[in-house]
């Protein structure tokens, strides 16, 4: 009984570290920083428009990575 209860002890924390793990990296790599993507789809009606918004998006953040 204990031998189990150890096993599933130790799995369940292996599991939680790589959750964490898992977390950080994904912050670390910018996976939630499209904060306002979401707020502004609401402004464009077409696939043109959304499309013209995602390219001065990428035109901002390319000079802002130049500077």
């Amino acid at each position: 009984m204990s031998d189990t209860l150890t096993m599933i002890l130790i799995a369940s924390m292996l599991l939680s570290v790589l959750g964490v793990i898992a977390f950080l990296w994904a912050l670390k790599t910018g996976q939630f920083d499209d904060e306002d993507k979401t707020a502004h789809t609401v402004f464009f009606d077409g696939e043109d428009e959304l499309n013209a918004a995602r390219n001065r998006e990428q035109k901002l953040k390319t000079l802002q990575e130049e500077e």
